[in-house]
């Protein structure tokens, strides 16, 4: 609720929409970034933890914070961060150095044709890199809001996220997982732009990979919702957003209290959400 009540405070202070994005650390190293706009020192968001870059292939501690930037955190334990404020609606012109860069997110998140190198090529696309905290490795095609990819820079210049002009209607979407954390069952909900027209693979996995089960969406895809022109991946578009028929994931009795993650795919594209299950 206060999470709530703080996203309504911003909302009215500052005429924008306010989203709040809740990550869940575990006790190892989490590549994160803060994908909304915000002047909270680095302590307040971090909880006073060591926060880390990492450009041409050196980890350097950091005191404060750019929105979008792919951070480094390593929690004496498991730990919740909440990010809240405007959606980032790009990245920001990012420094990269030859070798590996840590690269952050913008709210809406960015897959490889959405990337801008100055100057341009200077990424191997082939290289690109998305961990979860024990280092699985998780599908690159897709970095979404509070996420970090790791890219291999081939020479100095910048990164940065841009919109493609296409005479077709983009697909794009965003998973939510509520209430999170939960200790019966969890609701899956997904905010669509139209073009999606087929049920997603969603799929839930422990922290080493193995997957826990498979839910399949009953019936048409997509069947209800309302458009909303308010949504963080509108950009300035209608957006449907639609509810997955109310899916819910009820754990099997003999599934310990942990971090999982729920992953939904639609054909190339994917993204995964932590959710806490407290047993």
């Amino acid at each position: 609720m206060r999470y709530l009540i703080l996203a309504l405070l911003l909302l009215s202070a500052t005429g924008l929409l306010a989203v709040c994005d809740t990550l869940f650390l575990c006790f190892d190293w989490n590549n994160v970034s803060v994908s909304v706009e915000t002047d909270a020192s680095i302590d307040s968001l971090f909880h006073g933890l060591d926060v880390y870059e990492m450009i041409g292939g050196t980890y350097n501690l950091v005191d404060s914070i750019i929105p979008g930037k792919g951070y480094a955190v390593y929690p004496t334990g498991i730990d919740t961060l909440v990010f809240c404020g405007p959606p980032l609606e790009r990245l920001p012109e990012l420094e990269l150095s030859p070798g590996w860069c840590l690269v952050g997110a913008p709210w809406v998140g960015w897959a490889p044709e959405d990337i801008i190198t100055i100057p341009p090529d200077i990424i191997d696309p082939t290289e690109t890199r998305v961990y979860t905290c024990d280092g699985i490795e998780m599908d690159p095609f897709r970095v979404d809001h509070g996420q970090a990819a790791m890219v291999l820079a081939l020479s100095n210049g910048f990164i940065t996220t841009g919109i493609k002009e296409s005479s077709s209607t983009p697909v794009s979407f965003a998973l939510s997982a509520y209430p999170n954390p939960f200790n019966s069952s969890v609701t899956i909900s997904l905010s669509v732009i139209p073009g999606l027209t087929r049920n997603p693979e969603i799929e839930i996995y422990d922290l080493n990979g193995r997957r826990i089960a498979e839910i399949i969406p009953p019936g048409p895809p997509f069947t209800r919702g309302e458009e909303d022109g308010k949504s963080p991946l509108s950009k300035g578009r209608k957006v449907r957003c639609r509810d997955l028929g109310g899916l819910v994931w009820q754990p099997d009795a003999s599934l310990g209290s942990g971090v999982y993650l729920i992953r939904v795919s639609i054909g190339e594209k994917s993204v995964a959400k932590r959710v806490v299950y407290l047993k």
